[in-house]
């Protein structure tokens, strides 16, 4: 008897021991577990400006517009070969502009966020950029509209950096005029340009923006 109950006191103890070490490896991968659900998702970390120099780039962010301003960006007569280009959009990338900017990740990156919150234009460390280029989408069925959307960035862009260098497309002429009731926006103090798609296809589709050592075609 006395046998039995030592072996019978053995195995419990035995089971909880083995008890023990299952509830302490359900507590480390739990805390892991929990480590991966609090690491912040794709796109919504900070830029680090520390190894090159960059230009952020806001407005109508897709697939086609990202392609064509990197095709320009990259373009062999382009001298400046360090720059970065750091796109802002409200949502995260299709698959498609993924693949784009995997293809090219050692001269662009993505941020999710939007150009009228600070924090976001901190996050893509504005205050250093070279510039900031607005796009407007050239196809947008209510162009007026569209412009007053990009004005509005224009007018958040510089309450946060007064002189950051911002170069805006706008669909409709008329609208240029709103730029200059912006506050701080300068052309002959910051370089700030104003780029009207209409004209430049009466002029020339491919006319090309000097800027800052930056070729920039119409998108």
């Amino acid at each position: 008897a006395e046998v039995r109950e030592a072996v019978v006191s053995t195995q419990s103890s035995s089971n909880n021991t083995d008890s023990n070490r299952f509830g302490g490896i359900c507590v480390v991968l739990g805390r892991r577990l929990l480590k991966m659900f609090k690491k912040s998702p794709p796109y919504t970390l900070d830029y680090d400006d520390s190894k090159s120099s960059h230009v952020v780039v806001c407005g109508y962010i897709n697939t086609s517009t990202v392609s064509n301003f990197m095709r320009d960006f990259l373009h062999p007569e382009n001298e400046d070969h360090e720059t970065t280009a750091v796109f802002l959009n409200t949502t995260p990338p299709p698959e498609d502009l993924q693949n784009l900017m995997h293809r090219n990740f050692y001269r662009c990156q993505y941020f999710q966020g939007s150009p009228l919150r600070a924090g976001d234009l901190a996050r893509v460390k504005l205050s250093t950029a070279k510039a900031c280029l607005v796009i407007a989408n050239k196809h947008s069925a209510e162009p007026d509209a569209e412009d007053a959307a990009n004005i509005l960035r224009v007018i958040s862009i510089k309450n946060y950096k007064s002189d950051v260098r911002v170069i805006i497309q706008i669909l409709n002429y008329h609208n240029e005029e709103h730029l200059f009731n912006v506050p701080d926006w300068n052309h002959q103090l910051y370089g700030d340009e104003v780029i009207c798609i209409n004209e430049l296809k009466i002029r020339s589709p491919w006319q090309e923006l000097s800027m800052s050592g930056l070729q920039y075609n119409d998108c």
